[in-house]
């Protein structure tokens, strides 16, 4: 005679599923619009750019709009005041390094990211410049992102900018636990 196989196994994994869904909406929404990274680099023109540093102990800044090269998203910042700062008598360069300090605003399709400026440095030459920032902040919906954002100038190339954002790894590491606490309790049910 056959046994009715039981539904317990099924109603399990389903469950798993829907809990291992539900979670993917949450890890994958630290970006605006759910995207996971955001990575863009454009000459400007056609994006939008411009970049101030004075090459002396002041705070430097920065903004680019993508949008007139297609991409949805425009930065700025102002970094503090530098850690260090050097223009060496009779050298050719200027140079700073910033730390934890000044402001950094995002903005995207989802929504606004407003953080803090977490380190940076500005190097300036007679052929160009390089201003880059590193960030922490928080989007309109309170996720959280970190990354980097670079205005660079060079007389062989002109004027460029990039910006990379990630999702902060907290919710990432939520999501693994959850799937090997989830796994954990099915090889335990099944042993029983």
């Amino acid at each position: 005679m056959r046994s009715i196989p039981s539904l317990k196994p099924w109603f399990l994994a389903a469950s798993i599923a829907i809990v291992c869904s539900s979670m993917l909406g949450v890890a994958r929404a630290d970006v605006a619009g759910g995207s996971g990274t955001i990575n863009i680099f454009s000459f400007c023109p056609p994006s939008v750019c411009s970049a101030s540093w004075d090459d002396l102990n002041d705070p430097a800044s920065g903004s680019t709009d993508f949008n007139p090269a297609g991409y949805p998203f425009d930065f700025s910042f102002v970094t503090g005041d530098p850690l260090t700062w050097s223009c060496p008598p009779g050298e050719n360069f200027c140079q700073a390094t910033y730390g934890y300090g000044g402001t950094f605003s995002l903005t995207g399709p989802e929504g606004l990211l407003t953080g803090v400026v977490t380190s940076g440095s500005a190097y300036a030459s007679s052929q160009g410049f390089d201003i880059s920032v590193d960030f922490l902040g928080q989007w309109s919906d309170g996720k959280y992102a970190y990354g980097d954002a670079n205005e660079v100038y060079s007389e062989a190339t002109g004027f460029s900018s990039q910006l990379d954002a990630a999702p902060e790894p907290s919710s990432l590491l939520l999501f693994g636990s959850g799937i090997f606490s989830l796994g954990g309790l099915l090889h335990r049910k099944r042993r029983r």
